[in-house]
């Protein structure tokens, strides 16, 4: 009673006639017992009679599942229902059970994944629809019966799940552009796992990008495109990383980056860091962006007079520390204000 669980090292776990009395006194040892005691046949019977009344407290073992018969159906389901019981233990059912339409239903409404260890006969296009309704659901290509890999409704369903099931949609398919365009739209980084060609497919390209910003490393830097760059840029100045560097050496593109607030100017070409108008300007839209301004222009008059609260915090902080006074092996000194480590900086 206050262990059921030490009965294992007990002789009595292989007294089947104990482990019906147990039963008989409420005690469930079932998952305690060996496999030679759990094939008992009278001790199946008592687990079985145990559990039509208390599913909850049904042993979740392989062998006894393999005991339940299609006259214990309702108990079956009763068990796998209270439990949410696993795709892996549906193979320990009867064929006589598993295989029945009502029983599979169930089943597939506690585990999705079940599709893949019921018979293929009885994968059905509502059964399949039903799995890809759910955003967890991973679709694999030998599940679908050859009868449904054409049917359009299916498909499209596949294409509006997650992106990594897009890929059991045959690309022989004659509709398979307009079910790529689909899951591009409802996922933009499904490009990322497109082949080369499909990448710089500028149409494909303009979709990603409605729901993933990454997109933007597969824009032609054409004219057509430029309006569009310039817009992802002011959303989010760090996205300027995924351009081309030539695109990065151009004043435009850079300050629509700057103009994010975001410290952009990290991904700028060495040119423009050490350009004193685009430091300047980038100061102005985060003072964080001094610190990836060329070294001779940290001290510049004009730029700190637009940075000036950042310099102070920059030149005092531990952080601005190790970036304006290299590590040489002295001894590490204590400054008690800003001016003090900057005279150190300056005349050491």
């Amino acid at each position: 009673h206050k262990k059921p669980s030490d009965i294992q090292y007990s002789p009595l776990s292989r007294d089947p006639n104990f482990i019906c009395t147990a039963f008989d006194a409420g005690i469930n040892l079932f998952k305690y017992l060996g496999d030679d005691t759990k094939n008992d046949p009278t001790v199946l019977s008592k687990a079985i009679e145990f559990s039509h009344p208390h599913p909850e407290s049904a042993p979740m073992d392989a062998i006894f599942f393999n005991a339940l018969t299609n006259e214990h159906k309702k108990l079956a389901i009763a068990i796998i229902t209270h439990h949410k019981a696993s795709h892996y233990l549906y193979k320990h059912f009867k064929p006589e059970l598993k295989n029945q339409d009502d029983f599979i239903d169930v089943y597939l409404k506690q585990d999705h994944d079940t599709i893949y260890a019921i018979h293929k006969k009885k994968v059905t296009k509502q059964r399949l629809l039903q799995c890809l309704s759910s955003d967890r659901f991973f679709l694999i290509p030998n599940v679908i019966p050859d009868e449904l890999k054409t049917d359009h409704a299916l498909l499209k369903a596949i294409a509006n799940s997650r992106s990594e099931n897009f890929f059991c949609i045959p690309q022989d398919n004659p509709n398979y552009i307009s079910l790529l365009m689909i899951a591009i739209q409802n996922d933009g980084s499904l490009i990322e796992k497109l082949s080369a060609e499909q990448q710089h497919d500028q149409t494909l390209v303009n979709m990603a990008l409605g729901t993933y910003t990454d997109a933007i490393r597969y824009l032609e830097s054409t004219e057509e495109n430029k309006e569009l760059i310039l817009q992802t840029l002011r959303k989010s100045g760090l996205y300027l990383s995924d351009l081309p560097p030539s695109l990065r050496d151009q004043d435009d593109y850079v300050k629509a980056a700057l103009s994010s607030g975001k410290t952009a100017l990290e991904y700028a070409s060495d040119r423009l860091k050490a350009d004193k108008t685009m430091v300047t300007y980038a100061v102005q839209c985060n003072q964080e962006n001094l610190r990836y301004a060329a070294k001779h222009l940290h001290f510049d008059s004009t730029i700190l007079s637009s940075g000036i609260t950042f310099f102070r915090y920059y030149v005092a902080t531990c952080e601005g520390a190790r970036h304006l006074i290299p590590a040489n092996g002295h001894k590490k000194k204590t400054y008690h204000t800003a001016k003090e480590r900057l005279l150190d900086f300056l005349f050491r």
